[in-house]
């Protein structure tokens, strides 16, 4: 019978349980290589972690097996994901850098409030532009391709 997770994790862990996510959502496996791969780290690394999100229930793992997330597991990954691109999102609109902000993010993603996060996740939601005018600069463009002057 599976463990209940804990509410503790670390940053650290969340960090692997982002990347275990990610890459089962992009080659439909983690594998303990690919892992430490992605991440920067020596297998062994990838084992001490795996084997910690083993304990507090977000992972299972065969031995030489595949890293699996339980259903909580999942759970707790997307709502990493789901906090890491809104604040990348929230970076990009103050004018950050895609690339800082995307750093930025990943490091305020893991001490942020959950009344923080819906601040943010309401001022984006306020602030976003028509999908039609994403990226056009102060014009906003015809059909045709010609700019639409502000009379």
């Amino acid at each position: 019978m599976m463990k209940a997770p804990s509410t503790a994790i670390t940053s650290n862990m969340e960090d692997y349980l982002e990347r275990i996510y990610l890459l089962i959502r992009d080659r439909r496996v983690a594998r303990v290589k690919d892992i430490a791969e992605s991440m920067g780290v020596k297998n062994p690394s990838v084992n001490n972690a795996v084997s910690e999100l083993k304990k507090l229930g977000y992972v299972e793992q065969e031995p030489y097996g595949y890293v699996l997330l339980t259903e909580t597991g999942e759970e707790e990954a997307q709502r990493i994901v789901g906090r890491h691109r809104l604040l990348h999102s929230f970076l990009v609109q103050l004018g950050v850098p895609s690339e800082i902000a995307e750093h930025d993010a990943c490091n305020m993603e893991h001490y942020l409030s959950a009344e923080t996060i819906n601040a943010v996740s309401a001022f984006c939601n306020s602030h976003k532009k028509p999908k039609n005018e994403r990226g056009l600069g102060a014009a906003a463009r015809k059909p045709t391709g010609n700019t639409v002057s502000g009379s």
